[in-house]
């Protein structure tokens, strides 16, 4: 369920980039894709191993955490950057 959230969070910011934003769609996604392995390394290092098996959380749980921890702050990071670049000049009229 984790990589088919991250496949469709990366899709969508390419072509949100692509559409609104007349970017690279595909250059976004592959921004986005970065930061979000980042992410699920820097996670995955910093859990342990008390998080399962008896007395810890479930699969799902720490599944639901690390979507949460991950898709979320690179899909804010991407989409500020891209509100905030310039406008491009070929976008506008002569």
């Amino acid at each position: 369920m984790l990589a088919i959230m991250v496949l469709a969070q990366v899709i969508g910011l390419g072509v949100l980039a692509q559409k609104k934003f007349r970017r690279v769609g595909v250059i976004w996604s592959l921004i986005a894709a970065a930061l979000d392995l980042g992410l699920l390394a820097l996670i995955s290092a910093a859990k342990g191993p008390q998080l399962s098996g008896a007395g810890g959380i479930s699969d799902q749980a720490r599944d639901l955490t690390a979507l949460l921890l991950t898709v979320g702050p690179s899909t804010l990071v991407v989409l500020g950057v891209l509100a905030t670049l310039p406008n491009n000049k070929a976008d506008k009229p002569l």
